[in-house]
């Protein structure tokens, strides 16, 4: 009886262990070449990277302002949305900082950073306005520093 009730709790254990793990997943579409260079430039800043669990898709917005969100649910597949409307009116240079801003939330679990440097230009990526297009390529360096130095916030 002792024996086949530490068999049991054993048995038990184990499923409780292993049986209950997530499966991640990976579901990058048409924005895989923009987490891939999301990964590069983490590697550039000195982090490694590498993501493993996560899924872009377009989809409906509630806000029809916005033109991503990222939807973080416990323990599920972290989830970006992009406003295909959106999407189709802008460039590569338009792209980037918005995929790697929801990266942002989704990958590095960081917040919206609304601080302005001296002459009104947002102070992080991770602002919650889109950053224009000539904004960001002209600090693109120190965004994508700035981006990968910060601490998780979560």
């Amino acid at each position: 009886m002792k024996v086949r009730l530490t068999c049991i709790i054993l048995l038990w254990g184990a499923s409780a262990l292993f049986g209950c793990a997530r499966q991640q997943q990976l579901a990058l579409g048409q924005f895989a070449p923009y987490v891939r260079s999301f990964e590069s430039e983490a590697a550039h800043q000195g982090k490694t990277l590498k993501v493993t669990d996560l899924v872009i898709q377009f989809g409906p917005m509630k806000n029809h302002l916005e033109r991503g969100i990222c939807e973080i649910d416990g323990d599920a597949t972290p989830t970006i949305t992009i406003n295909e409307d959106s999407w189709n009116r802008m460039d590569d240079s338009e792209r980037e900082p918005l995929i790697f801003h929801e990266l942002g939330h989704c990958v590095l679990h960081r917040r919206h950073q609304n601080g302005q440097m001296k002459d009104g230009v947002p102070t992080s990526l991770m602002n919650s306005y889109s950053i224009t297009e000539f904004t960001y390529s002209t600090y693109r360096e120190y965004y994508l520093h700035e981006l990968f130095s910060a601490p998780p916030e979560f």
